[in-house]
């Protein structure tokens, strides 16, 4: 949450802005503009990727007061059909798959229809399936500059996911996670159960596999979810997974802090342009640093990324694939 006691003014959020090139000078003006009169140049070419929260290291948050200052002024020009598309997802049908007690539940949320193809194959074999617009985490809302949708349903979320009644409940895409170990805590919501990140359980699940692994000996270049900005580092779970199975994760320009936004948020204003040119920085960086795949957690990012990747003859791999691929799975890339 924006925390105005900790901002010192200092700029360092815009001037590491990969969406806009400011001196200090200017970076210091806008961010004191935005604190004392709540506008700024920032709230129209922000990207909303949160990575300015990451980039304090006061701890003020300073993407939450952009958040709150673009649903004020509704001033991201955003197309109808994005928050349309949101609409439309928390419509789906609602689902709980039983599976072995004794294992955890995994949420899909409403990605399903975009990650039918990765839940396949042992790793998930036994999970409870949670699935459907009754567990929509909503996270999405903030790349169309809403916050309250979020906060308005974050309860609901939590008590329909408590009352399947599993202990532990992996988190399939990164917002869920986003929603259930950061936001709704924020919120003053209690979580009755322990949110699991995908890259925790795969792990596990690799640690308890050791034997049956392959090495892949590939070169991958990871795309990493806006996301994950909100719940701390979790690059060291990834980099061991990575090296568990024989990947090894491209030393690149952008990725881990720097990282580049998918560009997904972009399209939603119309922006197809801007959307391209950060796909293809991002995808020149990967190929510059010698990676045969781009590996992403998001299937969001994968979506928005296929036309980019294609040109550069870039394949696209899950990382929870990776890990198939390497116990032995086959998967097409």
């Amino acid at each position: 949450m924006w925390d105005e006691a900790r901002c010192d003014r200092c700029g360092d959020c815009l001037v590491a802005c990969a969406y806009v090139d400011w001196d200090r000078d200017k970076a210091v003006r806008e961010i004191a503009r935005l604190v004392d009169t709540g506008d700024s140049d920032i709230l129209q070419v922000c990207v909303t990727c949160c990575a300015c929260n990451e980039t304090c290291e006061k701890g003020a948050n300073p993407w939450d007061l952009i958040l709150k200052r673009q649903e004020e002024t509704g001033c991201l020009n955003v197309l109808p059909r994005a928050p349309a598309m949101f609409e439309a997802a928390a419509s789906l049908p609602g689902s709980v798959e039983p599976g072995d007690p004794h294992r955890p539940a995994i949420s899909l949320c409403v990605m399903e229809p975009l990650c039918r193809e990765l839940f396949q194959g042992r790793l998930f074999e036994g999970l409870t399936v949670i699935k459907g617009g009754a567990y929509f985490c909503r996270i999405g809302y903030f790349h169309v500059g809403q916050e309250s949708p979020v906060r308005e349903n974050a309860r609901q979320v939590v008590d329909r996911l408590a009352a399947v009644g599993a202990e532990e409940i992996v988190c399939f895409h990164e917002d869920c996670y986003a929603l259930l170990a950061v936001k709704a805590p924020e919120y003053g919501i209690r979580v009755p159960f322990r949110p699991v990140h995908l890259f925790e359980y795969l792990l596990g699940y690799l640690k308890e596999h050791e034997r049956e692994i392959r090495k892949l000996g590939m070169r991958v270049a990871y795309q990493r979810p806006c996301a994950s900005r909100y719940s701390g580092d979790k690059d060291s779970v990834l980099d061991e997974i990575f090296e568990r199975i024989g990947v090894i994760r491209a030393d690149r320009t952008f990725d881990r802090k720097n990282a580049l936004c998918c560009g997904s948020p972009l399209l939603a204003r119309g922006d197809r342009e801007g959307a391209l040119r950060t796909g293809k920085r991002n995808l020149e960086d990967a190929v510059e640093h010698g990676a045969h795949a781009l590996a992403f957690l998001c299937p969001m990012c994968s979506q928005t990324l296929r036309f980019v990747c294609e040109p550069y003859g870039m394949a696209r791999v899950a990382v929870s694939d990776l890990c198939r691929m390497a116990l032995g799975d086959s998967v097409n890339l």
